[in-house]
């Protein structure tokens, strides 16, 4: 099934591949030898978690703002809007997306009162 992947790093080492399908569906499948999991609603297992976890895992990340919303996804070539973390992806846009997965990692997405304070 054709869609979008993004390789999912969790302090610098990959954990697992976050995946949408064409009808902007989610999946994320844990990488057999992932050293941790990505989150505590979503320990690691071999099948993909979809539905309602992942969703809400995707959600959970980005800021509840949706002005900050429309910025990120602006700034870092992904929609903005909802939470498709993946749409509007392009290969340009690729090392952009590796920092705003960096800043979330390292939680400044949800802690930044200004998007001039993590983005520089």
């Amino acid at each position: 099934m054709p869609g979008k992947k993004l390789i999912v790093f969790l302090e610098g080492q990959r954990i697992g591949i976050l995946q949408e399908d064409i009808s902007g569906k989610h999946s994320f499948t844990y990488d057999v030898n992932a050293p941790a999991q990505l989150s505590l609603s979503m320990p690691r297992r071999s099948g993909p978690w979809t539905g309602k976890p992942i969703e809400a895992y995707i959600d959970g990340v980005l800021p509840d703002d949706p002005m900050m919303r429309r910025t990120i996804g602006k700034q870092y070539g992904v929609n903005g809007k909802g939470t498709s973390a993946l749409e509007n992806c392009n290969d340009s846009a690729l090392e952009n997306r590796k920092i705003l997965i960096q800043k979330i990692e390292e939680g400044l997405v949800k802690q930044c009162k200004r998007v001039e304070s993590w983005f520089a």
